[in-house]
């Protein structure tokens, strides 16, 4: 009869008590593997790509601040719903400076006036 065979004397209690001293063995060797060999490794093996990544990490965070300050700076200062009146404001900034250059004071008059030099 095979010994892995179940026998109507026997009991599965009593098959689990006579080879548990194996399973100890196991779990115990299992655990001194994982403490002693595989927890430095795995620690080791984040240090080294934590070394690695350093100056990578920091040129990335520098180029993220960069574009955050672009960002900052091309947005309007004022809050949306009053957009419109900044942009008819630098609409007409931009129309007085096509009109400014067309005069030119004239410095021979006391007055200071404007004359049209075109």
């Amino acid at each position: 009869m095979n010994r892995y065979s179940f026998n109507s004397s026997s009991t599965a209690s009593n098959i689990i008590e006579e080879k548990s001293w194996i399973l100890y063995i196991f779990v115990f060797q299992f655990y001194i593997v994982l403490k002693l060999i595989v927890g430095p490794l795995l620690f080791s093996i984040f240090a080294a790509t934590a070394s690695k990544w350093v100056t990578e990490i920091d040129y990335i965070w520098k180029f993220q601040r960069y574009h955050l300050v672009i960002e900052f700076d091309n947005r309007l200062a004022i809050p949306e719903p009053f957009t419109l009146f900044y942009y008819l404001f630098q609409l007409g900034l931009y129309l007085w400076g096509l009109i400014t250059p067309l005069y030119k004071f004239s410095g021979s008059n006391a007055s200071q006036r404007m004359v049209r030099t075109v």
